[in-house]
């Protein structure tokens, strides 16, 4: 997964570690670009990023990727999303859609997964087109 924070947040003080860490304004669109060119026909690619970042990666996906899903990812209910998966198909020709959020957290205290959170984390689940 490509580094998706900002330079404005809190950027290692290491040079390295802050470059793998922090996304510049080409990133989306070099991470993509090369994931097309590694991928086989029909490959699939998952992205997790900020909500910020979706028109970035739509751009770089145009004409590369179909089958576009968004999954927002929710820290509790009634929030807003803090992240969002995007997964995609090499030449598929589906058009994008918008899947059913996923919420982390049952409880403002952020100790309570949510069994759909849980059974992601364990194994038991996982996102699939549907």
């Amino acid at each position: 997964n490509p580094p998706f924070n900002e330079p404005s947040d809190r950027a290692s003080p290491h040079a390295d570690r802050a470059e793998a860490h922090v996304a510049d304004d080409e990133l989306f669109e070099n991470w993509i670009k090369k994931a097309a060119t590694l991928l086989h026909a029909k490959g699939n690619l998952a992205i997790i990023a900020r909500p910020s970042s979706l028109k970035a990666i739509l751009d770089a996906a145009d004409r590369r990727f179909g089958a576009l899903r968004i999954i927002p990812i929710h820290p509790r209910p009634k929030t807003d999303a803090i992240r969002i998966l995007v997964t995609a198909q090499k030449g598929s020709r589906e058009r994008l859609a918008i899947g059913e959020g996923i919420v982390l957290q049952s409880s403002a205290d952020g100790h309570a997964l949510t069994v759909a959170a849980e059974r992601l984390v364990n194994g038991q689940a996982c996102l699939t087109r549907g």
